[in-house]
């Protein structure tokens, strides 16, 4: 209680001479005039919260070179003959009352202001893992440069968006040195929006890298394209943007050129990518040889989703996934415009939906194959040989003859018999492994022999780890990582060779025949 007395002081607010009584009655208001009839009386004190001690000012006007200490440690008339900056206290009034801070003065020196142009050539996104059916609905590329931003054109939905668009950013001030910026350039930011099924925009992740910087055009080249990662919310990269930036200094002679000032070409009103850096695209025939899918749970009817360069095609639903994983049509054909060059090679989406109840489809598991390069072929090849189509080894039927074959010829039968029991399976694996007492005659006859290996198949050259009639591709619920689990896997194949524009000219043959029903296929 004596330290808050201490720091609160009493002030008193009544006039000069008097105490500060109120005076009245039961019925009346309180005056200050005392009457006759008066009854009561009362009087009020202000409290004002104040420091016990003079604290001085801020900690950051007590810098060195401040006018707070200045102040502080010289008196006023002594401070004023010796001060340096006379002009500064005509113009400003220093209060005398040092508790009151006072505003350090901040200044800028710009220097000579230079104009740019900034263009970036945005071609396409990949990579972009997405457990919707609709990948992408609606995207668009926001750029960002200091404080100008600019969008691309708004595309339909796709698992790789290809905009082909250049933004370019015209009279663009910086005030740095050339060579400055030149060396250290503000960044540039590309940002990938979508939109949901309600209309609302979604950030789907961001990239950003330096520009190149021209300072003439003398040596000027057009900037290539590269993939740059693209960062989600959380810091973690999924999806990969094909874009290029560069900023050219406009000389006293390029302003005189009508701006931009690079020969862009331009339709309706978007400026597309220069030719100079466009992948060149050819039409590809794509086939798939869908087998099946394995080790995949809590699936009802599960169907395959592919996508590549904006074309998709699905597969007909497993009806029993249980009894019978694998899909009753096998094989797939479908035409798209690839690049041929491998760094802009677009990836191939692999979906699995499940159709679940009351129409509902939910994708269960997925993967990208970036390296398309060893599925490609040329069906007109002479060396080229055709993929080897599995073969059923089915049981013909009994004709009559054989019936009457084995009801009467009872030696033939017990001769049969001898020769299941010289050629069993246990002979041939005592033979194969060296143990001939075991073996009967096998080792007498001319017969098939088994080989012994002390390792799985998969593991063994000559087989080719199982993967010469169909690969088996692991499917994940988002984009893989270290951790990631696998939900399940695809059994198939793919064949990839050019396929001509034209309707009239010659078709290549076909790498996966129609096949026969697969039903009866081992699993």
């Amino acid at each position: 209680e004596q330290e808050t007395l201490s720091f609160l002081q009493m002030q008193d607010l009544s006039e000069e001479g008097k105490e500060g009584w109120e005076y009245g009655t039961f019925d009346s208001r309180f005056h200050l005039d005392p009457q006759p009839t008066s009854r009561f009386r009362r009087r009020c004190w202000h409290r004002q919260l104040a420091p016990n001690k003079d604290r001085g000012v801020a900690s950051i006007f007590l810098l060195e070179g401040s006018l707070a200490v200045e102040q502080k440690d010289q008196p006023r008339k002594e401070m004023e003959k010796t001060r340096s900056w006379q002009p500064w206290k005509d113009l400003r009034h220093t209060p005398e009352d040092p508790r009151i801070p006072t505003t350090p003065f901040i200044y800028y020196i710009l220097n000579k202001p230079h104009y740019y142009q900034l263009f970036c050539y945005i071609y396409q996104a990949r990579n972009l893992m997405y457990n919707q059916i609709l990948t992408f609905q609606e995207p668009f590329i926001q750029v960002v440069f200091l404080n100008h931003s600019l969008c691309t054109q708004t595309l339909r939905s796709s698992a790789a968006p290809t905009w082909s668009q250049s933004i370019i950013f015209q009279h663009l001030l910086l005030f740095e040195d050339p060579k400055d910026t030149r060396e250290n350039p503000p960044l540039v930011v590309l940002e990938l929006w979508q939109h949901d099924s309600r209309g609302k925009k979604i950030l789907w992740g961001r990239s950003m890298w330096p520009p190149v910087v021209w300072l003439g055009l003398q040596d000027w080249v057009f900037t290539p394209l590269r993939w740059h990662p693209l960062v989600r919310e959380l810091g973690e990269e999924e999806g990969e943007i094909l874009a290029s930036c560069e900023l050219i200094l406009e000389t006293q002679k390029l302003k005189e050129l009508h701006p931009p000032i690079l020969s862009i070409p331009c339709k309706d009103g978007i400026y597309l990518l220069p030719k100079n850096i466009q992948p060149t695209m050819k039409m590809m025939a794509i086939e798939i040889m869908a087998w099946g899918l394995r080790n995949m749970t809590k699936v009802r009817y599960p169907q395959l989703l592919l996508e590549c360069g904006g074309e998709s095609l699905k597969t007909e639903p497993i009806s029993n996934f249980q009894e019978n994983p694998n899909f009753p049509t096998s094989t797939f054909f479908f035409t798209v415009f690839m690049p041929l060059e491998e760094t802009h090679a677009q990836p191939l989406a692999v979906k699995v939906v499940d159709n679940q109840e009351y129409g509902q489809q939910i994708v269960v598991g997925q993967a990208n194959i970036d390296f398309l390069q060893p599925y490609f072929c040329d069906p007109w090849s002479l060396n080229y040989t055709t993929v080897k189509l599995p073969t059923l080894s089915v049981k013909k039927p009994d004709t009559f003859l054989d019936f009457v074959y084995k009801k009467f010829w009872f030696d033939s039968s017990k001769d049969e018999e001898v020769y299941e029991e010289e050629v069993d399976w246990w002979s041939k694996l005592f033979w194969a492994t060296g143990d001939a007492d075991k073996s009967l005659n096998y080792n007498h006859k001319s017969y098939h022999t088994l080989k012994v290996y002390d390792c799985e198949l998969e593991a063994v050259l000559t087989f080719k780890g199982l993967q010469d009639f169909c690969q088996t591709f692991k499917l994940y619920q988002e984009k893989p990582k270290v951790d990631s689990p696998v939900v399940g896997e695809f059994k198939g194949l793919f064949r990839i060779y050019p396929f001509p524009e034209d309707p009239e000219a010659p078709k290549p043959p076909r790498q996966f025949s129609a096949w026969p029903e697969i039903e009866d296929f081992p699993q």
